[in-house]
């Protein structure tokens, strides 16, 4: 199944650039795959290059050797992506994996819908976000 995530954060790693944290919550994701996922200016695609995940606690005593190199993650699972075009992503936007074969276009529309909730307004104050669950697809809610 390919794989479905959110953003969590947009982080610069030195050596890597602009790099995602993505919480995968359904299928699978590999290097290699073409994602898409939402940007400042509009949906963005890109493929990813690396895949890293943090090492066993037991094994992280070295700083510069803190992460495992992955081909492929398998849903429940946070990962960091690695690849070209990710400092334009904003947190919390969902991550769709372009299976082979499909058109992109489908997928980005799907990015589209589902930050189409999302408005910013500016204020003397500062921004404000409002969004109804950005990430999520809105099953109901608590009563």
């Amino acid at each position: 199944m390919d794989g479905k995530g959110v953003v969590m954060e947009i982080r610069e790693e030195k050596g890597w650039g602009a790099t995602a944290d993505v919480v995968l919550y359904d299928g699978v994701i590999r290097k290699g795959d073409l994602i898409v996922t939402a940007g400042l200016e509009g949906p963005v695609s890109t493929k990813v290059k690396m895949l890293v995940m943090p090492k066993p606690l037991d094994e992280m005593r070295d700083p510069e050797d803190r992460y495992m190199f992955m081909d492929e993650v398998k849903a429940a699972a946070g990962v960091k992506i690695i690849a070209d075009g990710l400092d334009q992503v904003v947190p919390g936007a969902p991550v769709f994996v372009v299976p082979q074969g499909s058109s992109l276009d489908e997928y980005v529309k799907m990015v589209r819908e589902e930050v189409s909730e999302v408005r910013i307004e500016t204020d003397k104050e500062g921004v404000i976000a409002k969004a109804d669950t950005l990430g999520t697809r809105g099953h109901g809610s608590l009563p």
